[in-house]
């Protein structure tokens, strides 16, 4: 079967040729299914954000292939890579750039506007999305007013408003305590029951052991450490 994603050889290399080069990501080979749940796990500095931003197509790797949906798109130009990245991909990050003074529905809109869409369209989505993270009473509240736990839900219906194949998080559960990380994990795995593709890096235990995460793949110093399903 053909993956949804393949790295194949990629490096990725920052400052390269210069003396305060890094190699953050050191020839790693990785393939990912639709529908997978997968764990990019290690220490801090151990390649997971690199490697994470290589399989969302938000950055290219120095050397090597990443493939999406059969097509190779580490040398796209980066108008098709956006639109690869846009239609393919939501994003959860470890600081959530919500825009604070905006509605939780506005912010949800955000990713919208490349599409043209109309304006009723616009808010039928984010209506849904919010309905998936059970934020809807909350659409009109502005962003400044909610706790730490409701703007995580808030950045996940902003990465679903596109209805991405894939959802990518990078330490989903760094700001929350234990109760709230387990919500958020549960409703991770009720995502994943309805078809979407998870790829998390994080260093939280209580993640790579969760239920929800079919396979753990551990780095250290940019290379893998070890690929296990759970």
């Amino acid at each position: 079967m053909t993956p949804l994603i393949s790295i194949v050889d990629a490096r990725k290399t920052y400052h390269p040729q210069r003396p305060d080069a890094v190699e953050a990501v050191a020839g790693i080979s990785l393939r990912i299914a639709a529908g997978e749940a997968v764990a990019l796990c290690g220490p801090s500095g151990s390649g997971k954000t690199s490697l994470l931003t290589l399989i969302g197509c938000m950055a290219r790797p120095t050397s090597g292939r990443v493939t999406v949906a059969g097509e190779e798109v580490s040398r796209l130009p980066e108008r098709f890579l956006t639109l690869v990245r846009r239609r393919t991909f939501g994003f959860v990050f470890q600081q959530y750039h919500l825009i604070p003074e905006l509605s939780v529905r506005d912010n949800v809109m955000l990713p919208l506007y490349p599409e043209a869409l109309g304006a009723q369209e616009m808010v039928r989505r984010a209506a849904a999305a919010l309905n998936e993270v059970e934020l809807t009473p909350l659409a009109a509240r502005r962003v400044a007013q909610l706790s730490g736990g409701e703007q995580q839900r808030v950045a996940i219906a902003r990465a679903l408003v596109n209805r991405p194949q894939v959802l990518i998080a990078d330490e989903p559960t760094a700001h929350l305590d234990s109760r709230l990380s387990v919500e958020l994990l549960d409703r991770l795995a009720a995502l994943k029951q309805a078809g979407l593709t998870l790829v998390v890096a994080t260093h939280d235990p209580l993640v790579c052991a969760h239920p929800l995460i079919d396979r753990t793949v551990r780095l250290r110093d940019g290379r893998l450490d070890g690929d296990a399903a759970t």
